[in-house]
């Protein structure tokens, strides 16, 4: 959100990290360690029952710890020598959970510290590769992400014959904390492999493919006097990138994606996808046009304030832009998305697609707003055999 109350509006506004689970993020940056369908995710945090807002369910909030391991393969520079295949797996942990529960300074005293170093982390990861024979070591390499200040020793053990199933290769990880200051990040990614040949068993066939993702074009427009305030996503096998990073703008949030007239959008962005037979990936697209509700996203107040006329009068002063009879006031605007799986053989020799949004219609309080999904936006993109 870009409104004045926001502590993170500014960085924001120029496509930079404010923390959190972005830490590190630069303009324009693939977003690494959001998962996708089909992987695996590992999480460790606070598990509560969450009645703030029904249904009531427990859930993990916030996360201390996410580890996610790619269900598809990468094919990288592996340690002394030449390229091969690695399963992924991204680690990102941090005491910055959110605005009610972090380790900043100067933030008011109802805000919860978060206690990093109450535990060591550790976990297994399986090796999905396909092990090239009995005699195939397992490897890994370590790549250190933007926004990392961990000072302690990562530290892993490789079982290249699994402890159930002697085929689950698996790494053990292990990230001690104890020790080490509540406000460090970790943001890793680790690449598991075998040092035999290019990494994979000879009876699996990989697939190459160059994913050329060319515009998204709104077909109906959710303001029809104002300009829309776009935020939309991208992403393709599992990289994901915030479209509004990549206007000729400098501010991104009040400009460009984020406050235009225009329909269609201009993308231009490629993609690899290294796809075992079998398989499948999504492409996908989404977000949200941004109304009332962006103009006090981020302003906090005490969740244990008494029930006083101080208390009711600040919810008056800020809850009442969602209300319908504000001007530029309710909920965001649902804009749809496009959820597109590919594999193998639907691809062939290569094809263009030209994907419509989709999504339930969503009840809405406005009175302008429809709560449609179906239709608003299409994806254009190709996707074609790989031959570089």
């Amino acid at each position: 959100a870009n409104n004045e109350g926001n502590i993170c509006a500014e960085l924001n506004k120029q496509g930079k990290s404010c923390g959190f689970f972005s830490s590190g993020h630069e303009r324009k940056d693939i977003i690494w360690n959001w998962p996708t369908l089909g992987d695996w995710v590992h999480v460790e945090g606070l598990w509560l029952w969450d009645r703030g807002h029904p249904p009531a369910r427990t859930e993990i909030h916030p996360a201390r710890l996410i580890a996610v391991r790619r269900n598809l393969p990468v094919f990288t520079k592996l340690n002394g020598r030449n390229w091969g295949y690695a399963t992924r797996v991204d680690v990102f942990a941090s005491g910055d959970g959110g605005a009610m529960n972090n380790n900043r300074t100067n933030v008011p005293d109802y805000i919860h510290k978060v206690k990093m170093s109450d535990k060591d982390y550790k976990f297994r990861v399986k090796q999905i590769l396909p092990r090239p024979s009995a005699n195939s070591q397992l490897k890994y390499r370590i790549f250190t992400r933007k926004g990392d200040t961990y000072s302690g020793e990562l530290k892993t053990v490789g079982y290249p014959i699994g402890d159930v199933n002697p085929n689950d290769a698996f790494l053990e990880i292990s990230i001690p904390w104890k020790s080490l200051p509540d406000t460090a990040v970790f943001a890793r990614t680790i690449y598991i492999y075998w040092d035999e040949a290019d990494g994979v068993a000879a009876s699996v066939k990989m697939n190459k493919y160059k994913v050329s993702v060319r515009s998204l074009r709104f077909r109906h427009r959710k303001e029809f006097i104002s300009k829309a305030e776009y935020r939309v996503f991208l992403e393709v096998g599992g990289d994901w990138l915030f479209l509004n990073d990549f206007a000729d703008v400098e501010n991104i949030l009040d400009e460009g994606l984020g406050k235009t007239r225009k329909r269609k959008i201009k993308i231009d962005q490629n993609f690899t996808i290294y796809l075992p037979e079998g398989k499948e990936f999504r492409v996908h697209a989404g977000g949200w046009e941004a109304d009332g509700v962006n103009n006090i996203f981020g302003r906090l107040m005490n969740q244990y304030s008494p029930c006083n006329p101080e208390t009711r009068k600040w919810i008056m002063d800020n809850l009442d832009i969602i209300s319908p009879l504000k001007l530029k006031g309710c909920m965001d605007d649902h804009i749809g998305e496009v959820h597109a799986m590919h594999n193998a053989l639907e691809i062939g020799e290569g094809k263009s697609y030209s994907m419509k949004s989709d999504g339930r219609k969503e009840k809405e309080i406005c009175l302008c707003e429809s709560g449609k999904q179906k239709n608003r936006f299409v994806l254009k993109y190709t996707i074609a055999p790989a031959t570089y």
